[in-house]
């Protein structure tokens, strides 16, 4: 029995001092239960060397050890040093979690979302600043931003900014219009409905293709 009761000493003592499980308050007040070993041992944080030293689970600190600053309650305060409100810690550790922002597996399927994906990346983009900076965040933004632009495309030719796609308008009241059109633009050669434009009387279709190799 003594053995058993000195493990559970050494446990305890160990649990004490590594503060595995601590609690925090967020910006606004909000409660936020944190798990540092689970933080520490997370690959996405591999190179956030700030971060870890701010949460006091970096092995190599070269300025020492020091405790988090808490408040009367026991609750670490640097969320509300840093303004990190609960959407920041929230779109924070689903990144941590599943390497993606919220919106961006349904954007990958259709298309669809990108306002809210944009929204979500600048926030946590702010957020990881203010940690120091997150490297697989950075590398994430990169792969996100690199995708969108793959699969972007301009409505107009004054939304071709970089000039990759040939242009036609065709004024659907104007024969001259159509006539030209229809001598000229065939979807068999590569031609495809861009835009159609209504805000004006007469509606102007845009059609647009890829420069001939």
């Amino acid at each position: 029995m003594d053995i058993y009761r000195c493990l559970d000493d050494v446990i305890t003592k160990v649990e004490k001092q590594e503060q595995i499980i601590i609690k925090a308050r967020l910006y606004h007040g909000a409660l936020a239960i944190i798990d540092l070993h689970k933080l520490k041992y997370n690959s996405r944080l591999d190179g956030a060397d700030v971060f870890k030293m701010l949460f006091g689970i970096s092995d190599t600190n070269p300025f020492g050890d020091y405790a988090m600053e808490v408040d009367d309650n026991g609750y670490i305060t640097i969320f509300q040093a840093l303004r990190i409100s609960q959407r920041d810690w929230t779109l924070f550790n689903i990144f941590l979690n599943t390497g993606t922002v919220p919106y961006y597996d349904a954007y990958r399927i259709d298309k669809t979302y990108l306002p809210q994906i944009v929204s979500n990346l600048n926030t946590l983009q702010e957020v990881c600043a203010k940690f120091g900076g997150i490297p697989s965040f950075d590398l994430f933004c990169e792969n996100v931003y690199a995708v969108v632009e793959d699969s972007y495309k301009p409505l107009t030719s004054e939304e071709d900014k970089d000039g990759k796609y040939q242009w036609v308008s065709c004024r659907s009241n104007c024969q001259t219009d159509v006539d030209n059109f229809i001598n000229r633009i065939r979807l068999v050669d590569g031609w495809s409905l861009g835009s159609i434009d209504l805000t004006e009387v007469v509606a102007v279709h845009y059609y647009y293709r890829k420069w001939p190799e």
